[in-house]
Order: C-alpha cells, then sequence, then structure tokens
C-alpha cells in the first residue's frame, strides 16, 4: 500500500507521517503513543481529514493534550469512547500511559472536562469501578476528588456507596491527591457523604495539610491505626511519636490540638480504652475516664481489671450504679468495683 498521499512536504515532519502510517496500517495503541512527533496542530488535522482521528490508536499523549486545549468537541467524542461499558482498557492507558506523562494541572483539567456535563460524574465513578485495574484506580481516584465544585446532587446513593467502596479499596488516597488540593477533596468527601478509611503515614507537607484538615472535618473513619497514623504523621516528635503514642496516647492527642480529634476519639472511646489506653502508662487519667459520661459500665470494669493504679481518695470518683447487673456480675457501683479490683 503506498502512503505518497498522507506525506505532505512541509506541513508533517518523517515523524509525523510515521505515526500517521502506523494508526492507519493498524498498529497497537501502545506502539503509537510512544511514537514521537513533531508538527502536531498538522497532524491532528491530516488524522482527521482521514477520518481515522477516532481510532484508539491515533490517541497519542501528545494529539489528546492539543485537543484539550484546541478541540474540545473533538476531545470529548473521545472522552465518551473511553467512558463507555466495555471499553475499559482505554481508559485503563489513559490512566497508566497517558497520564503520567502529564503534570498533575493537566491530568486535572482533562478528568474534570470528563465529568463536565449531567450524569457524567456518575458515568466517571462506575467506570473507575468497573476497571479491575488497581494501580489505574489508584492513578484515577485522587485526580478526580480534587477537582473543584463537582455535581454531587445528581448522584444517587447506589453511586455514593460505590464510591465509597473504591475509597475502601485505596490505602494511599490522602498521600496520592495533587498538591494544595486539601480543600477540595474534602469538600467532595463532604459533599458526596464518605469517608476515608485508610490512613497512611503522612510525610509531605502536602499530605499532611490534607490529613490535618479532613482530621478537623471528621471526615475519616476511626480505627486504632488510623488513630496511630494520625498522631505519627501530624506530630512534632517525629522521632518519639511511637513511644509516646504507645506511654502517652491522650497527650499527644491533647498537643495536636485538633478538638473534633479529641470528639472523635471520646466517640469510639471503647475502643480507644481497650486497644490503646490501657496499654499506656497514663494511669493518672484513670479517675477522669471513669468519671466521663462517654464511658459505660463494661468499660470502667474493663478498664480497673486491665491497669495498675492507686487511688488515695475514692471521693474523686463518681459513684456510678452498675444498671447492668447480673447473676454473674456482683458490683453493684464503682466504689464496690473499685473495692474488689
Amino acid at each position: 500500500m503506498a502512503y505518497r498521499s498522507v506525506f505532505m512536504p512541509g506541513s508533517l515532519s518523517t515523524e509525523d507521517n510515521n505515526f500517521i502510517r502506523a494508526v492507519t496500517s493498524g498498529r497497537l495503541p501502545d506502539e503509537t503513543a510512544k511514537m514521537p512527533l513533531s508538527n502536531i496542530a498538522n497532524t491532528v488535522a491530516k488524522l482527521h481529514g482521514l477520518g481515522i482521528l477516532m481510532h484508539d490508536n491515533a490517541w497519542h499523549p501528545q494529539i489528546l493534550w492539543y485537543l484539550m486545549r484546541n478541540d474540545t468537541n473533538s476531545l470529548k467524542t473521545i472522552m465518551r469512547m473511553q467512558a463507555e461499558v466495555g471499553a475499559e482498557r482505554r481508559m485503563v492507558r489513559l490512566a497508566n500511559e497517558i497520564f503520567p506523562l502529564w503534570e498533575p494541572a493537566a491530568q486535572r483539567e482533562y478528568i474534570r472536562l470528563m465529568v463536565d456535563g449531567d450524569g457524567h460524574l456518575s458515568t466517571m465513578i462506575h467506570q473507575i469501578g468497573r476497571l479491575n485495574d488497581t494501580v489505574a484506580e489508584q492513578n484515577l481516584l485522587p485526580v478526580l476528588l480534587s477537582l473543584p465544585i463537582l455535581s454531587w446532587e445528581a448522584v444517587s446513593q447506589i453511586t455514593r456507596e460505590e464510591l465509597q467502596r473504591l475509597i475502601d479499596l485505596q490505602f494511599n488516597l490522602v498521600t496520592s491527591l495533587p498538591e494544595n488540593c486539601a480543600q477540595f477533596f474534602c469538600e467532595n468527601l463532604r459533599n458526596s457523604g464518605c469517608r476515608l478509611t485508610n490512613i497512611p503515614l503522612a510525610r509531605s507537607d502536602s499530605g499532611q495539610e490534607t490529613l490535618h484538615l479532613v482530621v478537623q472535618k471528621k471526615l475519616w473513619t476511626y480505627s486504632t491505626l488510623n488513630l496511630q497514623n494520625i498522631c505519627f504523621s501530624l506530630s512534632h516528635e517525629s522521632e518519639n511519636n511511637s513511644d509516646t503514642f504507645r506511654k502517652k496516647p491522650v497527650a499527644l492527642i491533647k498537643s495536636l490540638r485538633i478538638p473534633n480529634l479529641e470528639k472523635y476519639v471520646y466517640e469510639n472511646i471503647s475502643s480507644f480504652i481497650r486497644d490503646v489506653f490501657i496499654h499506656s502508662e497514663e494511669n493518672d487519667l484513670i479517675p477522669d475516664f471513669l468519671n466521663s459520661t462517654f464511658v459505660d459500665w463494661d468499660d470502667a470494669k474493663y478498664m480497673t481489671e486491665s491497669m495498675s493504679f492507686v487511688l488515695e481518695d475514692v471521693s474523686v470518683i463518681l459513684n456510678k450504679e452498675n444498671t447492668e447487673t447480673t447473676e454473674i456480675s456482683y458490683d453493684q457501683n464503682l466504689y464496690s468495683l473499685l473495692g474488689s479490683s
């Protein structure tokens, strides 16, 4: 087959013509995406003229970038093809092979265009959920959730639950976000009704900024590991915070000065007492916990039986009544419980 008609001296380079030949001959997208290009605008015009711009193997990173800046109508058609059911490989290729070649701002602009319009945000969430490619999901979800002003009011509860499941599978989401997107990320969590399930150690300034805002706005799921990583990440005592968390967890939590963190710990006080506090050296705080309205009888009993402490004046303890007395629990109130411990 002759390609003389493809070659246009002065407007297309040899590299450009090699690319066009590869597209017309049906070379695989993985191959054509790696080919060098020189005159992008003229190459796009030629692909248009030949009617092959919508072929998968014509979606070179530089071609898509050019369309994003100069021809969003054509790009929107390509985007619809990338989001089609059964065409998940196109989205995987975008996430794993094209996005890594672009700056974060370009990635965000591309996804912003994809979700622009009625129902497109839901379509994107569904498509990410169908990818069956962990790396692609890890590349796309942080970009999506870092965008401003997403139309969550048009997203159904079922789709929001699907998004939460995607978030549940992400272990480094908070540290994978583009820089300066903490506020947008938190707004998207809040407006979608989702929560950050897994909190990793955040060492970068950007990751710590995002994590601090997530904790401040109570947009995370409580667990001992998450609490520990929050303290490790946000504490200034980076060398010793592991030891500090073990010995003095309450003091470390208070040192972060995030009221909603303390509030959330108290809302999950049973887990905190059993998994963290009883292993600590903060015995002087036991009266405070015993007097707390958040601590029920079972937790008070568990704490007094698990920790060694001495009370010089039992009157500092409010004498709570045991309203859960059974045939195997004979303590009627805290005083009798403390006396038998």
